[in-house]
Protein backbone atom coordinates (compact mmCIF):
# COMPACT_ATOMS: atom_id res chain seq x y z
CA UNK A 1 0.00 0.00 0.00
CA UNK A 2 2.91 2.29 0.63
CA UNK A 3 3.74 2.13 -3.08
CA UNK A 4 0.38 3.72 -3.78
CA UNK A 5 1.60 6.88 -2.09
CA UNK A 6 5.33 6.96 -2.85
CA UNK A 7 6.26 7.69 -6.44
CA UNK A 8 2.98 6.42 -7.79
CA UNK A 9 0.97 9.64 -7.98
CA UNK A 10 2.80 11.38 -10.80
CA UNK A 11 2.86 8.25 -12.97
CA UNK A 12 -0.79 7.40 -12.24
CA UNK A 13 -1.93 10.98 -12.81
CA UNK A 14 -0.20 11.05 -16.21
CA UNK A 15 -2.25 8.08 -17.47
CA UNK A 16 -5.57 8.16 -19.24
CA UNK A 17 -8.03 6.41 -16.95
CA UNK A 18 -11.55 5.08 -17.39
CA UNK A 19 -14.37 7.22 -16.01
CA UNK A 20 -14.38 5.18 -12.80
CA UNK A 21 -10.67 5.84 -12.14
CA UNK A 22 -10.43 7.42 -8.70
CA UNK A 23 -7.65 9.70 -7.37
CA UNK A 24 -4.68 7.68 -6.17
CA UNK A 25 -4.86 8.86 -2.54
CA UNK A 26 -8.45 7.70 -2.28
CA UNK A 27 -7.43 4.36 -3.78
CA UNK A 28 -4.85 3.87 -1.03
CA UNK A 29 -7.45 4.48 1.67
CA UNK A 30 -9.92 2.11 0.01
CA UNK A 31 -7.19 -0.51 -0.31
CA UNK A 32 -6.32 -0.25 3.38
CA UNK A 33 -9.97 -0.58 4.43
CA UNK A 34 -10.50 -3.63 2.22
CA UNK A 35 -7.39 -5.39 3.53
CA UNK A 36 -8.38 -4.69 7.14
CA UNK A 37 -11.82 -6.15 6.39
CA UNK A 38 -10.14 -9.23 4.92
CA UNK A 39 -8.08 -9.50 8.09
CA UNK A 40 -11.28 -9.70 10.12
CA UNK A 41 -12.45 -12.55 7.88
CA UNK A 42 -9.24 -14.42 8.59
CA UNK A 43 -9.84 -13.89 12.28
CA UNK A 44 -13.20 -15.66 11.89
CA UNK A 45 -11.46 -18.49 10.01
CA UNK A 46 -8.88 -18.88 12.77
CA UNK A 47 -11.64 -19.29 15.37
CA UNK A 48 -12.50 -22.60 13.64
CA UNK A 49 -9.02 -24.10 13.36
CA UNK A 50 -9.44 -27.07 15.70
CA UNK A 51 -10.88 -30.06 13.91
CA UNK A 52 -12.26 -28.30 10.83
CA UNK A 53 -10.65 -29.65 7.63
CA UNK A 54 -12.03 -26.72 5.58
CA UNK A 55 -9.76 -24.22 7.36
CA UNK A 56 -6.48 -25.29 5.78
CA UNK A 57 -7.61 -24.78 2.14
CA UNK A 58 -9.19 -21.45 3.08
CA UNK A 59 -5.92 -20.23 4.59
CA UNK A 60 -3.94 -21.46 1.59
CA UNK A 61 -6.12 -19.68 -0.95
CA UNK A 62 -6.08 -16.51 1.11
CA UNK A 63 -2.27 -16.62 1.31
CA UNK A 64 -2.10 -17.09 -2.48
CA UNK A 65 -4.52 -14.22 -2.98
CA UNK A 66 -2.41 -11.90 -0.83
CA UNK A 67 0.78 -13.05 -2.59
CA UNK A 68 -0.56 -12.23 -6.05
CA UNK A 69 -2.03 -8.99 -4.76
CA UNK A 70 1.38 -7.99 -3.43
CA UNK A 71 2.99 -8.91 -6.77
CA UNK A 72 0.40 -6.82 -8.57
CA UNK A 73 1.07 -3.81 -6.34
CA UNK A 74 4.83 -4.02 -6.90
CA UNK A 75 4.51 -4.48 -10.67
CA UNK A 76 1.76 -1.88 -11.20
CA UNK A 77 2.46 0.81 -8.64
CA UNK A 78 6.17 0.27 -8.10
CA UNK A 79 7.54 -0.79 -11.49
CA UNK A 80 4.79 0.78 -13.66
CA UNK A 81 4.25 -2.27 -15.90
CA UNK A 82 0.48 -2.30 -16.46
CA UNK A 83 0.52 -5.24 -18.92
CA UNK A 84 2.23 -7.67 -16.54
CA UNK A 85 0.25 -6.21 -13.65
CA UNK A 86 -3.00 -6.97 -15.46
CA UNK A 87 -1.95 -10.62 -15.78
CA UNK A 88 -1.37 -10.75 -12.01
CA UNK A 89 -4.76 -9.08 -11.51
CA UNK A 90 -6.57 -11.74 -13.50
CA UNK A 91 -4.80 -14.55 -11.65
CA UNK A 92 -5.51 -13.04 -8.24
CA UNK A 93 -9.16 -12.48 -9.18
CA UNK A 94 -9.55 -16.18 -10.00
CA UNK A 95 -7.83 -17.17 -6.76
CA UNK A 96 -10.08 -14.72 -4.90
CA UNK A 97 -13.20 -16.48 -6.21
CA UNK A 98 -11.90 -19.81 -4.95
CA UNK A 99 -10.90 -18.23 -1.64
CA UNK A 100 -14.36 -16.81 -1.05
CA UNK A 101 -15.90 -20.22 -1.69
CA UNK A 102 -13.45 -21.79 0.78
CA UNK A 103 -14.23 -19.10 3.37
CA UNK A 104 -17.95 -19.78 3.03
CA UNK A 105 -17.19 -23.48 3.53
CA UNK A 106 -15.73 -22.63 6.94
CA UNK A 107 -18.31 -20.03 7.98
CA UNK A 108 -20.60 -17.68 6.05
CA UNK A 109 -19.57 -14.74 8.24
CA UNK A 110 -15.95 -15.13 7.06
CA UNK A 111 -17.05 -15.27 3.44
CA UNK A 112 -19.11 -12.10 3.81
CA UNK A 113 -16.24 -10.20 5.44
CA UNK A 114 -13.83 -10.95 2.61
CA UNK A 115 -16.26 -9.70 -0.07
CA UNK A 116 -15.02 -6.09 0.27
CA UNK A 117 -11.47 -7.18 -0.54
CA UNK A 118 -12.85 -9.14 -3.51
CA UNK A 119 -14.69 -6.04 -4.75
CA UNK A 120 -11.50 -4.01 -4.42
CA UNK A 121 -9.60 -6.72 -6.32
CA UNK A 122 -12.27 -6.55 -9.04
CA UNK A 123 -12.00 -2.77 -9.16
CA UNK A 124 -8.21 -2.93 -9.52
CA UNK A 125 -8.54 -5.46 -12.33
CA UNK A 126 -11.08 -3.31 -14.21
CA UNK A 127 -9.04 -0.15 -13.62
CA UNK A 128 -5.84 -1.85 -14.74
CA UNK A 129 -7.58 -3.16 -17.86
CA UNK A 130 -9.06 0.27 -18.58
CA UNK A 131 -5.63 1.88 -18.28
CA UNK A 132 -4.25 -0.70 -20.70
CA UNK A 133 -6.97 -0.03 -23.23
CA UNK A 134 -6.65 3.77 -23.03
CA UNK A 135 -2.86 4.07 -22.99
CA UNK A 136 -0.13 2.73 -25.19
CA UNK A 137 1.89 0.54 -22.77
Amino acid sequence: MLLLFLGFGSWYNSLLKPVFGLPYKLLGIMEAISIISAGFSVQVIMEHVSGNPAVKPARRYFALWLFFHALWIVVFAGLHYPVLAFAFCVVQWGIALLCIQKFFNVEARAGRKVILFFLMTTYWMLLNGGILSLNNP
